[in-house]
């Protein structure tokens, strides 16, 4: 179900309670994404936003990190999740395997 003042312009493969804008406020677009957190958005493919007022854009995002807010999935599937680059609620930031173009 789509979540009160929440906007969804998601893709599933299949019927679902849980892929969309499923919260307050949220905003999911792409496919197989799902925006959880109140005030979050996702965008891209099987990004997952968990968290209150995240924003994950990519694919395939890893979302165990309870404290980040800003996410950039560059997972290959559902099944090898992995972020390129992390902004945590404390400011910190992670990136993963950076290198000089």
């Amino acid at each position: 179900d789509i979540g009160n003042g929440a906007i969804d312009l998601s893709e599933s493969t299949e019927s679902s309670n849980i892929n969309g804008a499923t919260v307050v406020t949220s905003f999911a677009a792409g496919k197989n994404t799902n925006a959880s957190g109140n005030y979050s958005s996702v965008f891209g493919e099987g990004t997952h936003a968990d968290n209150m007022h995240e924003t994950v854009v990519g694919k395939f995002n890893d979302e165990t990190n309870q404290n980040s807010i800003f996410t950039v999935g560059i997972g290959s599937n559902a099944y090898q999740k992995k972020n390129g680059l992390q902004v945590n609620l404390d400011g910190t930031v992670i990136a993963h395997e950076l290198s000089a173009a």
